[in-house]
């Protein structure tokens, strides 16, 4: 019995873990996204993109985040931060099976063939 508990806590730990890490990719996109819009009107497009880079490359030292690291990292939390604001940000709390990884790879497809999964089922 002991050890089928600990598979439970085990899986309960990695299911929140993973809610968590798309919780942050979808808020760190968010807060880049609400930069950018804010920037915008009086830098426009290219601006405001190289500003808020430039702004984010401030916060994190190289030496914690290289810039290739950086650009994928913001790269996934600009596609979490659509998808879950195309169909509500609630939605990740439903989330139980799919690993972060697996949304991050998908193509526009198989982002429309989860989100319609996910707003019908517990993934």
């Amino acid at each position: 019995m002991q050890l089928f508990n600990r598979i439970n806590n085990a899986k309960t730990k990695n299911e929140n873990a993973s809610r968590g890490l798309i919780f942050s990719y979808f808020n760190f996109g968010e807060a880049v996204y609400k930069r950018y819009k804010e920037l915008k009107p009086s830098y426009g497009k290219d601006g405001s993109e190289a500003l808020v880079k430039k702004e984010v490359r401030e916060t994190i030292p190289e030496t914690k985040c290289s810039d290739e690291a950086l650009r994928k990292r913001t790269e996934r939390s600009e596609k979490m931060y659509k998808l879950f604001n195309s169909i509500g940000k609630e939605k990740i709390a439903r989330i139980r099976s799919i690993p972060p990884s697996f949304i991050l790879n998908l193509t526009a497809d198989e982002t429309k063939y989860v989100m319609a999964e996910i707003l019908t089922h517990k993934v």
